[in-house]
């Protein structure tokens, strides 16, 4: 049978995860579509709750006394202010439409550097747990056309990187690298859930810890270590963007003798 040379380069998934028929012409991009438009409709009628009971209060943050009322608002609602900035941030990791910095900031503002930094990093592990299995159930050609199939093959090289937890974590460490794509296409890589857990957790905790010393600082009215703070992130995160070029070019080149 003739390969089509314009499909995806999806060789592993395939070979070990192989269709249980053979779809007619059309049918998966069809089924892609639904699952898409279906996830979409269900994510923003999520958002627009949230909003609704969420947003108002955020107009709150362009003062000074106003920042004050709101982390009072918030921290008065006791376990259902922790539970409800919980689902937050794992709505954020799991949809990326928002900087993940930008809860960060806020969680260190609410609960302080150390109670920020734990809550939000149980909100990354548990938005990381649902990718990974929302991932594997949904299918590579589905998880291809949430997110982007131009992003999904520049990562091709990870399903035959020999070095990939290696790989792995120092893309989740480094700033300025594409953590949500990332974060969609390991489930299709050899490496097993637990691994990804520990790996992406632990490279994710100095941006993390870093994000909520900031909001600690920002909710007591010090300015001066928050800007240096980002001064730093801010030239690291330029170095990650060409790290983060330089490695997927070389990775991504033609090899010698390839196919």
């Amino acid at each position: 049978k003739a390969m089509n040379p314009e499909a995806p380069r999806r060789d592993n998934w395939e070979k070990e995860h192989p269709p249980e028929h053979s779809p007619v012409p059309g049918e998966k991009s069809s089924r892609a579509g639904r699952v898409k438009f279906v996830f979409l409709v269900l994510f923003f009628a999520i958002m627009l709750v949230i909003g609704v009971l969420f947003l108002p209060r955020m107009a709150q943050l362009a003062t000074e006394q106003g920042r004050a009322q709101f982390i009072a608002w918030v921290r008065g609602k006791g376990a259902w202010g922790v539970l409800f900035f919980l689902l937050l941030q794992v709505m954020q990791v799991v949809s990326f439409l928002i900087p993940g910095e930008f809860f960060e900031v806020m969680g260190g503002a609410l609960y302080g550097t150390v109670g920020g930094f734990f809550l939000c990093m149980a909100g990354v592990l548990t938005g990381s747990v649902i990718i990974f299995l929302l991932s594997r159930a949904l299918g590579y050609e589905v998880v291809e056309n949430l997110l982007s199939r131009k992003r999904f093959d520049r990562l091709q090289f990870l399903q035959k990187e020999g070095r990939l937890e290696a790989v792995v974590f120092f893309l989740f460490f480094i700033p300025g690298t594409p953590k949500d794509a990332l974060t969609y296409f390991v489930p299709f890589t050899r490496m097993n859930m637990g691994t990804f857990l520990v790996l992406s957790s632990v490279a994710r905790i100095p941006s993390v810890l870093s994000s909520a010393l900031v909001g600690s600082n920002l909710a007591q009215g010090n300015f001066v270590l928050p800007v240096l703070i980002y001064a730093v992130i801010g030239a690291l995160g330029l170095a990650g963007v060409w790290w983060n070029k330089r490695l997927l070019d070389r990775k991504n080149q033609p090899q010698d003798g390839g196919n």
